[in-house]
């Protein structure tokens, strides 16, 4: 078993459910983990899960507009199944760095985990 990982990804998106969210769009900070089988001794690039596919497997999932983050990552770890027959787990942190929220100072976000069925 092994994990692949990527961390810190920053992304524009325009996700959320207010109309101004939907116009001026937010940034985004993704952390994702895919945990996946392996031959006993991996050799070749094909024996591994491909981070650059993974990026842009997310990268474009975010350019969907969507309503609710958990959506989004709901979305983003189903095509990861679908497209990746060795994962078996994925975790992914969606993070909106700024959130239209009257005098807050931070990010709010979700995480989800989910298995293969």
């Amino acid at each position: 078993m092994m994990t692949i990982a990527l961390h810190n990804v920053q992304l524009r998106g325009y996700h959320g459910i207010h109309p101004e969210e939907l116009l001026t769009g937010n940034q985004f900070l993704i952390n994702c983990s895919v945990d996946y089988t392996t031959p006993e001794h991996v050799e070749h690039i094909d024996d591994t899960l491909n981070y650059v596919q993974l990026f842009e497997l997310i990268k474009t999932r975010m350019q969907k507009p969507t309503p609710l983050l958990e959506t989004l990552a709901q979305d983003i770890c189903g095509t990861i199944f679908e497209q990746f027959a060795q994962a078996t787990a994925v975790r992914i942190d969606i993070q909106k760095l700024n959130p239209l929220i009257s005098g807050f100072q931070g990010t709010v976000g979700i995480t989800h985990t989910a298995k293969r069925a």
